[in-house]
């Protein structure tokens, strides 16, 4: 803690004239003691010397310091712990800082360099924040490829840093340049640099097939050496105070990119170029445009890919939502094919859905047509089912059904005795009953059976329906009214015919 001049001379009165001790006057203050020993060490007043349980290993750290320079906190501690240190490892980094026992940096000199027009472009990315996109918490990442000789920069913003998204910033960057500069330098980022052990370095196979259809070189920087890719790194210092200032994030994102080429080739091709004042970045890059590779006729295709199998439900889930998919593709596994823009998925070659992309969680993203084909298909599928075949025989059967739902009757119990009634008296009576009992407002089968009984014992209604009166040569008696429909109901409940 920094104190000022007026602090440090009240620190030296109630020290010396009034011979206050350490803690107190820190107390008084309200400030920490070790303030208060640092203020009275630089005025020539003895600290009070104190054995710490760190001294007798300070030779053999700083043996292992001099083997070793970059030898990280965490390794040392173990060392020493293994030969009988007890502190923690917090209180070890503090020592380690304030006792100036890991050597220091030596400056480095570095050396200016210049390119010539179309000779590298250096890439990054950059953490711009995040974003809430309704459940969803996405970071908002920007993609930055600047030009070293005339210092253009282009900036392409995604809600991912993934290789597709990657891959698309270069060909977007590429066709706003008008050209490929003949090398792309990059730091050890994983869509790059799969593995590395020193100077060996294992490329990551999609970036070398990108690297290969446009022609350029991809050299890459060491760990932990950013000042090797200067002019991009200064350029995105550049992006944070000139572009993303005061800027909303929560912006869409079509938006923020259409504001940030209109940026790039606007006001920031305006400031003046670092080689030569005389001149701007923009005199600059019509130069180097000239000298740019030309771009392939077919660019690469950068869209994500990957197979999804198609459950119980028609959709297609990707990046944590649902996408709907005609239902004759259940059980079927399909390719998603995603841009940042749209969703398209195909069964071999063919497209059977495409959507636009959705970057919320957990969404549902239905086609309507979709959703009307599997409501066809579903009452297709029930088309001798309880209700629907009930409804389509006796219309007037729905407003029953209705009413009773209103009243909290279990409907689809009504609806399997309606169909035995059906079955039993025909459509025309149990229409006719039907109509009676919701004029009576009582939309009740009990009522219906009533109706039902009282007719056909007033000889209003013919015969019952059934197995028995198909067959002539059957007279097995039969119970009317109640009766029968209660043990009807017992029978079928135990198993028995009815």
């Amino acid at each position: 803690m920094a104190i000022d001049q007026q602090t440090r001379s009240e620190i030296l009165r109630l020290h010396r004239a009034e011979g206050w001790p350490v803690g107190t006057i820190a107390r008084h203050l309200g400030i920490h003691h070790s303030t208060v020993r640092r203020a009275l060490g630089g005025a020539g007043v003895p600290r009070r010397s104190r054995t710490k349980m760190i001294d007798p290993y300070i030779p053999f750290i700083t043996e292992q310091f001099e083997k070793e320079p970059g030898l990280s906190a965490r390794v040392l501690h173990e060392q020493v712990r293994q030969r009988g240190y007890t502190g923690g490892l917090d209180h070890f980094r503090h020592l380690l800082r304030d006792l100036g026992l890991r050597p220091q940096k030596k400056p480095e000199a570095s050396m200016r360099l210049n390119f010539l027009p179309a000779e590298q472009a250096q890439v990054d990315w950059v953490d711009l924040g995040r974003v809430t996109i309704g459940r969803a918490e996405r970071k908002l990442m920007g993609f930055v490829m600047t030009l070293s000789y005339s210092r253009c920069s282009y900036l392409r913003l995604s809600y991912t840093a993934d290789m597709s998204a990657f891959l698309a910033g270069h060909v977007a960057a590429f066709e706003a340049f008008g050209g490929v500069p003949r090398s792309l330098l990059y730091d050890n980022l994983k869509s790059v640099v799969t593995a590395r052990r020193g100077p060996a370095i294992t490329y990551n196979p999609t970036f070398l097939a990108f690297a290969g259809h446009y022609a350029f070189e991809a050299p890459v920087t060491w760990p932990r050496r950013p000042q090797e890719k200067g002019r991009v790194e200064r350029n995105i210092r550049y992006v944070r105070s000139a572009f993303m200032a005061g800027r909303d994030i929560n912006t869409p994102l079509d938006q923020l990119n259409a504001d940030a080429l209109e940026w790039c080739f606007g006001p920031a091709l305006e400031r003046p170029w670092p080689q030569d004042d005389d001149i701007t970045v923009g005199d600059a890059f019509a130069r180097e445009r000239e000298l740019l590779v030309p771009l392939p006729d077919v660019p690469f295709p950068t869209d994500e890919i990957c197979p999804v199998r198609i459950g119980k439900t028609p959709y297609a889930r990707f990046d944590t939502n649902d996408y709907s998919v005609p239902h004759k593709h259940v059980g079927a596994t399909l390719t998603v094919v995603a841009s940042p823009e749209r969703v398209r998925i195909l069964d071999g070659e063919r497209e059977v859905a495409a959507h636009k992309r959705s970057w919320d969680s957990k969404r549902q993203i239905d086609d309507p047509e979709h959703v009307k084909a599997l409501i066809a298909s579903k009452r297709h599928g029930r088309a001798m089912g309880t209700r629907d075949r009930l409804i389509r025989a006796v219309p007037r059967a729905q407003d029953l059904l209705a009413a009773a739902g209103v009243r909290n009757d279990n409907v689809a119990t009504i609806a399997r005795t309606l169909t035995r009634l059906l079955d039993s008296h025909g459509a025309d009576e149990l229409d006719r009953a039907i109509a009676r009992a919701l004029e009576r407002g009582s939309p009740h089968p009990n009522t219906v059976i009533r109706i039902l009984e009282t007719d056909r014992g007033a000889g209003r209604l013919p015969p019952e329906l059934g197995a028995d009166a198909a067959d002539p040569g059957i007279t097995t008696p039969r119970a009317t009214g109640l009766e029968a429909y209660e043990r009807a109901m017992k029978n079928r409940k135990k198993g028995k015919p009815e």
